[in-house]
């Protein structure tokens, strides 16, 4: 059970870049405290990487309670759960399926995902969102 949570809240916070242009804008003043950190924690979470060899805390946590027992990259969560996304873009790009493409890949979808919030912030909500 926490293992599906973990996982549940991993997409969440992978994929609420795109989630949120499907909310009603009217609808974001009663949520714009919850942008407003959520945003922050977004924008850290590539941040905490670093700190921790390249690993999500999710991840790392999940595979301590054995969810990651058969991934071959360093990219877990990735490769088990996201491939079905990941792979036809790699192959597009040229990339390998392995640690060091799945680092590129992921960084492009983090890249993404801040475009997306930017554009969100400054163009949809009209900076009304901070």
């Amino acid at each position: 059970m926490i293992i599906l949570l973990l996982n549940l809240v991993h997409f969440i916070l992978l994929f609420s870049p795109i989630v949120i242009y499907f909310i009603p804008i009217k609808f974001m003043k009663y949520i714009k405290y919850i942008f407003k950190y959520g945003f922050l924690l977004l924008l850290l979470i590539p941040i905490h990487w670093m700190l921790l060899d390249n690993k999500c805390v999710f991840t790392l946590v999940t595979k301590y309670f054995g969810d990651m027992d058969d991934v071959e990259t360093e990219s877990g969560f990735s490769e088990k759960y996201l491939k079905w996304l990941y792979q036809p873009i790699m192959n597009i790009i040229g990339w390998k399926w392995n640690s060091n493409g799945l680092f590129k890949m992921v960084n492009l979808h983090w890249g993404i995902n801040f475009f997306l919030l930017w554009y969100f912030l400054f163009f949809v909500g009209k900076c009304n969102l901070i």
